[in-house]
This record gives C-alpha cells, structure tokens and sequence, in this order.
C-alpha cells in the first residue's frame, strides 16, 4: 500500500477546517501588500479562497502522513509560505523579495533541525545559477523579460526547504503544470504565472516525502 496514515487520520475533517481558517489569515497578507502598493484593484477574492483551499488539502495530508512530528510542522509551515507567494503571482504577477526572502530564512531555520546546512547551501547555490542561467537565455532569446528574477529567488526558497532532490522534482512537476495550463489555454497569451505552478510542484514534491516515498529521485 502506497499511502499509509497515522492515527490523526480519523480527524481529517477538522484538521481541513482548521489549516482553511490558519491559511485564510495567511492570506490577508498578499491582499494587504497590494493595498500597500497602491494597487489594491488587482485582488481576486475568489482566487485566494481557491489557493487556500488546495493548499488546506495539501496541508490535511501532510498532518496525516506517518513522517516526524517535526517534519509535518515545517510542511505546514512551509505551506503557508507557498501559498501567500502563489496568491500574489496568480493575482498581480510578482514574487516580491519580502516573500521569497522570509521563505528562504524560515526554511534555513527548519533545516538546522537535520544538521544539513551545507548541503543545502550548496543546492541553493546551484539551483539558484542554474534558474539564473535559464532566465538569461529566455530573456534574451525572447528580447524581453519571459522569466522575472522573483522566480530565481523563489527557486532558491523552495531549494532552502526541500534540498536537492525535492526541488528538482519541484521544478519538473511546475514546469510540467505550467507548459500544459498555457498550451490548453483559451487565451493566446505569450506569458503567465509561473510561481503558483513552481509553487505547486514544490508542495507535491513534499507530500511525496513524507508518504513512503512515492518517487524516489
């Protein structure tokens, strides 16, 4: 058997209740950042509910999952990172350095609870030049910003929570998510969010970790 619970399990349905209100106040935050900024017109009330809603499931897995007690509090805690990021790109199309920053030192903070910081200082460094190097070549080949440096630094936050092997995975899935949704998408538009896909990727890649795994990379 593939997804294997812990006793928590049969109180699934509160703990959705509780990561929905948790996560909903979490959301306020993006809202008043656009507000802040003068552009308050941009918010899409029924877009944060949507996030906040995927991410409480995504959350009520985790809490149910047979990992660490630690492991499944720095998910969570790491979910609401995501999810304020993901709210702000879907919505106003930034991935401000305030967000990523804040994500990319709790997520430090998180790993000195496995001793891993070297190597996870090293992940983020290659991610980082890898993400880097990919915005420069797109940039210039498309002679116009394709792919903003927030998601260069968003790259660098998911790496400081999930290390090598989770943010490659990460990456791929986000990629993937992103590449499909503007292929089939009605509208002929030449770009979008990519940070809510990335965002994504990196919360399937954590779910993954903490069930068995499922993937192993």
């Amino acid at each position: 058997m593939i997804f294997q619970f812990n006793a928590l399990a049969p109180w699934s349905l509160v703990f959705l209740l509780g990561l929905m209100v948790v996560f909903s106040q979490l959301a306020r935050q993006p809202h008043q950042f656009l507000i802040e900024y003068g552009v308050s017109y941009l918010w899409d009330e029924r877009s944060a509910r949507l996030f906040v809603w995927f991410y409480a499931l995504a959350g009520t897995l985790i809490v149910i999952a047979p990992a660490p007690l630690f492991d499944r509090i720095s998910i969570i805690l790491f979910l609401g990172f995501m999810l304020q990021l993901s709210i702000i790109d879907a919505i106003a199309g930034w991935l401000p350095i305030e967000y990523t920053g804040s994500g990319t030192a709790a997520g430090l903070l998180a790993m000195l609870g496995h001793g891993d910081l070297l190597r996870i200082f090293g992940a983020m460094a290659g991610i980082g030049f890898f993400f880097a190097v990919v915005r420069f070549y797109f940039n210039a080949r498309a002679e116009r910003e394709v792919l903003g440096l927030g998601d260069v630094w968003l790259s660098v936050a998911i790496t400081a929570w999930c290390g090598w092997s989770g943010t490659l995975q990460a990456l791929v899935l986000g990629v993937t998510g992103f590449v499909v949704w503007h292929a089939s998408s009605r509208c002929q538009r030449k770009e979008g969010p990519l940070g809510p896909w990335l965002c994504a990727g990196a919360m399937l890649a954590s779910i993954n970790r903490v069930f068995n795994p499922v993937v192993v990379w």
